[in-house]
């Protein structure tokens, strides 16, 4: 795997997958450069000028390196390159659907415009995920990185998280 560096401001010099890189080269992941993480805060703060696009690298590159040292030092568990690059592109595309003014786009912009069902920044990164692969063809290229559907629902799951029943079910002891 070779990649592509990134000059980080937090971890410096981060190697982000080629099919990451792949990701990333979008127009769909580029509209996050421009979309802050702290919304409005920039205004009263100058200096919080973090956007969504130099967080999603980040979280790519940590969820990347959580993986591989719960692959390394928990062998049971069976995790294999595939998941960590899976975790790292759910990591890298998790902030897709947010909007303009960070959550005040999903709270108070959509239900204004007539939205008439809960419409999340997770479920819509989900749809943005999808577009993002149909209209730049990358359906071939999670081919060649042997990722098939199980692994894209893995990446959708990650992304949109899991319902509050689900949840309750995740932390329960195994019993033997």
């Amino acid at each position: 795997m070779s990649g592509k560096k990134f000059n980080d401001p937090i971890h410096e010099y981060i190697r982000i997958p080629p099919l990451c890189v792949k990701i990333i080269d979008t127009p769909q992941f580029q509209r996050l450069r421009s979309i802050k993480q702290l919304g409005g805060t920039y205004f009263v703060y100058p200096g919080a000028a973090h956007n969504r696009f130099e967080h999603s690298l980040g979280v790519c590159y940590l969820a990347g390196k959580v993986t591989s040292t719960l692959r390394e030092r928990q062998p049971l568990l069976r995790i294999t390159d595939n998941d960590v690059l899976c975790v790292q592109i759910a990591g890298l595309c998790h902030e897709l659907g947010q909007g303009p003014f960070s959550r005040m786009f999903e709270n108070k912009f959509l239900p204004m415009v007539g939205e008439t069902i809960t419409v999340t920044h997770e479920k819509l990164s989900e749809l943005m995920f999808n577009r993002l692969i149909n209209e730049n063809g990358l359906t071939a290229e999670f081919t060649k990185y042997e990722l098939d559907e199980q692994d894209m629902t893995f990446i959708r799951e990650q992304i949109t998280g899991t319902s509050k029943t689900e949840r309750r079910y995740l932390y329960m002891p195994v019993r033997y």
